[in-house]
This record gives structure tokens, C-alpha cells and sequence, in this order.
């Protein structure tokens, strides 16, 4: 099943200031479909529940019985998840366009979201391969700023689609390459060299658990280094004001991301979260763990 397609970029994800090329995506013609149907379909169904899982403080999902719906759009969504599981999203930062509309609604991909990871589950017998995670605070000073971090998640790439945004403009979502993070931390002369390694090690090692805490605090704890790092990577971060329907797709050891402070607050319903593994991740993290244990 081919998920995504090509499409023109509208003019505030039209972005040139990335050194490497930036993907723009919207659903297939055949995806697209598939979910006007799903849409309709899925209106009675309930709301997913909460499932705990492995080890961390974040270790919950939203998901659902991954039995009860009708066969036929069963198989599709099932088609959708193998696609996922299979895709190749490789190092660079992926936008996406028009991922609601009128005919796809919020509310059906929430839904969606919490289907695909139950199914996903079956696919691999992984309860770890993919996560739609609910939404956590609204972040720092309660202004609805989130610095610069990484979510840390034992699956890798982060699908963040928004539903409800700011109307003036406000609540950018920012990005800064872990290259770039690693090359101001390097320069930094308060960042010490065992700090270094502690970052590193969150970022390179695959985990069964989250890490979000820990490397949170190495980026914006009381620390010596903190002003001087969070000034460095403002510098340098990319800033991109999403729409409704829009979104971002990127390796979370790879990426860092956050987001401005919107006025007017942050809803709950801001935007939809999915944490997924690909095959090469999880068989990446699977190997990992199984070293670990040897």
C-alpha cells in the first residue's frame, strides 16, 4: 500500500533553510480514500482506553480491540499498518499537508491512530513497536512553551498531526537537528565530557523504556551549561508555523523538537500523536536489549 504522495508545498511549510532536502506529503489517492471511509464508519465506535505497558514513567497508550470492525476496512487499516511498519523515512525532516479535512475528520483519526497501534501490535507480538501517547502537560511557565527536547520513547519516529492551532500565528513548532545539538554541546565549555556522554548515550542507545526525564534535564535543568545551550540552539533552530491537518514526521534520536508559546493557551486536542517503529528500528532495539541481557 503506498501511503503517502508528493504534493506542492502551501506557503508556510514551503522551507529553504534546511542544508538537506525537507519531504512534503499528503495522503495517497488510496490512503485518502480508505479514510473518508473509515471516517464515516468509525463515528459509533468508543472512545479508545488507556493500556499500560513495559517500564518508564510514560508507559501508556490509547488503543483499541483490534477485533470488532467490518472485515473489509479492517484489511485496509491492516494494509496501512504493514505500510507503516515498512516504511523508510530516513534522516531528514518529512511535512505533511491536508491530513484532515472535511471528509477526514480529527476525531476519525484519533481514532485511527489508537486502531493502527493495536494492529501494529498484532503484526509484530510488540507492545513497544508503536504508541499513539496521550497528551502530557502543556509544557514549561505555563505560557504552553515545550523547549527543545526529544521524547524518548523505546519506538523512534514521531508523527505529530495538528488538530486544533492558534489562529494569529503564534505556537510555532521549532526543530533542531541532533547533529547541530551535538556540535554546540561540543563547544560549549561548561557541558562536561561525561554530561556528553550521557546525552549521547540517551540519543544512541535503543531502550525499553523511556528516557525523557533524564535527558530533559540535561538540556534545560538548573545546570551551568543551560543558558549558554539554550541560546546556541535558539540560534539555530528552524521554525515552522503549522496549520490544522498539517504535521511532521521525524526520527526522534535525530530531531530535536518543540514548540513557541501559543497565545490564548493549549488545548488538549492540539494534535495527534504516534510514535511508531519501522521493521530496521525494532529489529535495531530487539537487538539491543537482547545484548543488554547477555
Amino acid at each position: 500500500m503506498k501511503l503517502f504522495s508528493r504534493t506542492q508545498p502551501p506557503e508556510n511549510l514551503a522551507i529553504t533553510t534546511l542544508p538537506g532536502p525537507v519531504s512534503l506529503l499528503s495522503w495517497s489517492d488510496e490512503t485518502r480514500e480508505l479514510l473518508e471511509r473509515w471516517t464515516s464508519e468509525s463515528a459509533s465506535l468508543p472512545d479508545p482506553t488507556l493500556d499500560y505497558f513495559g517500564e518508564g514513567e510514560y508507559a501508556y497508550t490509547l488503543t483499541y480491540d483490534a477485533a470488532g470492525i467490518d472485515p473489509t476496512l479492517r484489511c485496509g487499516l491492516l494494509a496501512m499498518a504493514e505500510a507503516l511498519y515498512h516504511l523508510a523515512p530516513g534522516s531528514g525532516l518529512t511535512l505533511f499537508d491536508k491530513l484532515t479535512d472535511e471528509r477526514i475528520t480529527g476525531a476519525a483519526l484519533r481514532r485511527l491512530f489508537a486502531f493502527l497501534r493495536a494492529l501494529m501490535v498484532e503484526l509484530t507480538g510488540d507492545p513497544l513497536v508503536a504508541i499513539y501517547a496521550p497528551l502530557g502537560a502543556a509544557g514549561r511557565a505555563e505560557q504552553g512553551s515545550f523547549p527543545l527536547h526529544a521524547d524518548l520513547y523505546p519506538p523512534v519516529f514521531l508523527l505529530n498531526v495538528f488538530d486544533r492551532v492558534a489562529k494569529d500565528g503564534s505556537g510555532a513548532s521549532v526543530f533542531l537537528s541532533m547533529e547541530t545539538a551535538l556540535q554546540i554541546f561540543d563547544s560549549t565549555a561548561t557541558f562536561p565530557p561525561d554530561v556528553r556522554d550521557r546525552f549521547r548515550h540517551c540519543v544512541i542507545t535503543p531502550a525499553n523504556a523511556d528516557r525523557y526525564e533524564e535527558f530533559y534535564d540535561l538540556l534545560h535543568g538548573p545546570h551551568p551549561w543551560t543558558a549558554e545551550v539554550e541560546r546556541a540552539m535558539k540560534a539555530q533552530r528552524l521554525k515552522v508555523r503549522f496549520s490544522s491537518g498539517q504535521g511532521y514526521l521525524v526520527h526522534d534520536r535525530l530531531w530535536l523538537h518543540g514548540r513557541e508559546s501559543p497565545r490564548g493557551g493549549v488545548p488538549k486536542d492540539r494534535l495527534h500523536r504516534f510514535i511508531f517503529d519501522t521493521e530496521q528500528t525494532r529489529q535495531l532495539r530487539i537487538g539491543a536489549a537482547q545484548q543488554a541481557r547477555n
